[in-house]
C-alpha cells in the first residue's frame, strides 16, 4: 500500500483511532488508580571466598566466585529459607506465597546478589529483604558443606605449630650468633641444622593449614548493602501506564483502521468509483446535515439554499449531463441507485430544479411505486399521479402534472401504490406516457426504486434515454454497483455516469458541502421558504 493510501486510510478512520487511544489511556489511568500499591525494597549480598583470599587477576577464581554467587541466589528460592524468614518476622503467610514476593539477580561482573522484595507495606518489604539476607548467611555453612569441628581442629593445629616455632626461634638465634663468631662446636652445629629443618617442616604444615582455613572460612556470604524502607510505590506507575495505554491504543486503532479498510468494499472517492465503473462521475456531494432530522423540504437545496456549495454541485452535474450526450441530446433521464438510502430521490429532485432554473422545461416523475418520496419533498398530495395515468383510458397530463414554486418545473407524483409496480412500468401504456411527457418538456427526469432489490429500475432503463447511478460513499458496496451496471446493460439501458453522494469531508476531492457557513434563502421562492418556516 502506498504512503498516500496509508494516509488516506488513517484520515478516513481517524475518529476510530482517536477513540481507541482515548479508551485505552482511560482504562490504564483508571486501573492505575484502582490497583493496590506495591513497594519494592532491595538488599545487596556479596558471595564467594573472602575478598582478601581472591586474586583479582585470576580469571578462574573470579568465575568460581560467580558460580558460588549463582548457587546462593538459587538458595533464596527454597522453602527452608522462606520458612526461616516467616519465623523470624512472624509473617502471616506461607513459604510458597512469600517466595512469590522475592526475586534475585546476580551481577554479571562481580559475585553480587541483589535480593528484591515486593510488598504492600514498605517497611515490611525492607524487613523481608534483610531477613532473607540474614537467612542466606546463616545457611552458608550448610551450602558450602562445612564442619565446625574440622574448622576448630585446623585452628588448633595452627596454634600448636605457631607455638613450636616461637619456642625454637630463640635457640636458633643464639646458635647463629656463635656460628658467626666462629665459636660454635660440632654438636651445636648439628643442633642448629636439626632446628632449621624442623622450622622448614613447621612452615610447610602451617601453609597447608592456613589454606584449608581460608577455604572453610565462615565469612563466605555477607551484606554489602542493607535494604531501606522505599519512599514511594514501585507499582502501579501511573504515568508509565498511561503512556503504554496511549501506545497500545494507537496500535490497536491503526490495526482496526487498516483491517476495516481491507474489509471495506465501498467507494470513498470519485477516482475509486470512476475506476470501477469505467464511466464518468458526473458529480459528488457531501452530506445534507438537516435532511434526516427535518422535513423533506430541506433536501431541496436548489430552492432553499441556491447560493450554497451544494447547489453549485448540482449545477455542475447539470452541465456534465449535457456534455454526456452532446450529439443526440437527452429527452428523458432515469435516476436510480443500487440500494435504498443512497440519496437518489434527493439527487433527482435537485437535478430537476437545476435544469428548470437554467430555463429548461422540466418534468420530475416519481416512478418509485414502492416507496415514493418526491411528493413529500415538494409538500404535494399523492392522491393521484403516475399510476392514475397508467390506469386511465385517456392520457390527460394537464390533470396530473402539478406546478411547484419553480416556474419551469412540473411534478408528476407516483399516485396510489399498486400491487404490481414492475408490470405497470414495463407496460405499453408506460411507453405511451413517457412519449407524451417528452413531448411537453425539454427533459423528463424519473426517480425509480433501487436497482438491486427490484427490477423496476431495469424495466424503466430500457424505455429511457439515459440513466444516472447514485452511489453513497462508504455505504454502497462495489458488487452492488457492478450488478446495477450489468443489469442496465442486459436490458439495453444506457448508463451515462454516476454521482458519488455523502462523501466524508476528509475524502472529498472536488466535493461540495451541503450548506455554506452562512445560509441564505434570498433567492429561494417565497412559497417554499414559507413552507420551510412552517415545517420548523
Amino acid at each position: 500500500m502506498e504512503l498516500t493510501a496509508l494516509i488516506a486510510v488513517i484520515r478516513a478512520r481517524l475518529r476510530l483511532i482517536i477513540t481507541c487511544v482515548v479508551v485505552t489511556a482511560a482504562v490504564a489511568f483508571g486501573a492505575s488508580l484502582v490497583l493496590p500499591a506495591s513497594y519494592e525494597a532491595s538488599a545487596k549480598i556479596i558471595a564467594g571466598p573472602a575478598l582478601g583470599t581472591v586474586n583479582v587477576t585470576d580469571v578462574n577464581q573470579l568465575q568460581s566466585a560467580q558460580q558460588i554467587a549463582a548457587t546462593y541466589a538459587a538458595a533464596v528460592q527454597t522453602q527452608e529459607l522462606a520458612q526461616g524468614v516467616i519465623t523470624k518476622l512472624g509473617l502471616p503467610t506461607s513459604p510458597t506465597d512469600l517466595l512469590k514476593q522475592i526475586s534475585t539477580t546476580v551481577d554479571s561482573t562481580a559475585p553480587l546478589i541483589t535480593i528484591k522484595v515486593d510488598d504492600p507495606d514498605p517497611k515490611q518489604a525492607a524487613d523481608i529483604a534483610n531477613a532473607v539476607g540474614d537467612q542466606l548467611i546463616a545457611l552458608s555453612a550448610t551450602i558450602q558443606g562445612k564442619n565446625e569441628q574440622v574448622i576448630q581442629a585446623v585452628q588448633a593445629q595452627i596454634d600448636t605449630i605457631q607455638t613450636e616455632l616461637a619456642a625454637d626461634q630463640p635457640q636458633i638465634d643464639a646458635l647463629k650468633v656463635k656460628q658467626v663468631a666462629g665459636t660454635i662446636t660440632t654438636a651445636e652445629q648439628a643442633t642448629l641444622l636439626q632446628l632449621q629443618q624442623e622450622v622448614v617442616a613447621y612452615q610447610g604444615d602451617l601453609t597447608t593449614l592456613l589454606t584449608t582455613q581460608s577455604t572453610t572460612s565462615a565469612s563466605v556470604v555477607s551484606f554489602l548493602d542493607h535494604a531501606v524502607t522505599p519512599p514511594s510505590p514501585a507499582s502501579p506507575k501511573l504515568l508509565l501506564n498511561v503512556i503504554l495505554g496511549l501506545v497500545l491504543g494507537a496500535v490497536l486503532g491503526l490495526g482496526l483502521a487498516f483491517a476495516a479498510a481491507a474489509l471495506d468494499d465501498t467507494f470513498k472517492t470519485v477516482d475509486e468509483l470512476q475506476e470501477a465503473l469505467h464511466l464518468p462521475v458526473l458529480g459528488s456531494l457531501g452530506r445534507l446535515p438537516e435532511a434526516a432530522q427535518q422535513s423533506g423540504i430541506y433536501r431541496l437545496v436548489m430552492l432553499l439554499y441556491p447560493r450554497s456549495a451544494a447547489a453549485e454541485a448540482f449545477r455542475t452535474m447539470r452541465t456534465n449531463v449535457d456534455f454526456a450526450d452532446v450529439d443526440s441530446g437527452l429527452k428523458s433521464l432515469l435516476v436510480t441507485s443500487p440500494t435504498a438510502g443512497d440519496g437518489k430521490s434527493t439527487v433527482a429532485a435537485n437535478l430537476a430544479l437545476a435544469f428548470a432554473q437554467a430555463g429548461r422545461r422540466t418534468i420530475l416523475v416519481d416512478a418509485d411505486l414502492r416507496k415514493p418520496s418526491i411528493h413529500e419533498m415538494f409538500d404535494q398530495s399523492n392522491s393521484f399521479g403516475l399510476t392514475s395515468l397508467i390506469r386511465s383510458e385517456v392520457i390527460d397530463l394537464g390533470h396530473v402534472l402539478r406546478p411547484v414554486d419553480e416556474p419551469n418545473l412540473r411534478l408528476l407524483t407516483s399516485g396510489p401504490l399498486p400491487p404490481n409496480p414492475a408490470e405497470l412500468l414495463g407496460s405499453n401504456r408506460m411507453r405511451t406516457i413517457i412519449e407524451a411527457l417528452e413531448a411537453q418538456a425539454d427533459l423528463v427526469i424519473f426517480d425509480s426504486p433501487p436497482s438491486v432489490a427490484v427490477t423496476d429500475a431495469a424495466v424503466l432503463a430500457s424505455l429511457i434515454d439515459g440513466t444516472i447511478v447514485v452511489v453513497a460513499a462508504g455505504q454502497t458496496r462495489r458488487d452492488q454497483v457492478r450488478q446495477t451496471d450489468e443489469t442496465m446493460g442486459r436490458v439495453g439501458g444506457r448508463v451515462i455516469g454516476a454521482i458519488l453522494n455523502r462523501i466524508h469531508g476528509r475524502d472529498r476531492d472536488a466535493t461540495y458541502d451541503a450548506y455554506p457557513s452562512e445560509r441564505s434563502t434570498t433567492d429561494s421562492s417565497p412559497g417554499l421558504a414559507q413552507t420551510a418556516k412552517t415545517a420548523r
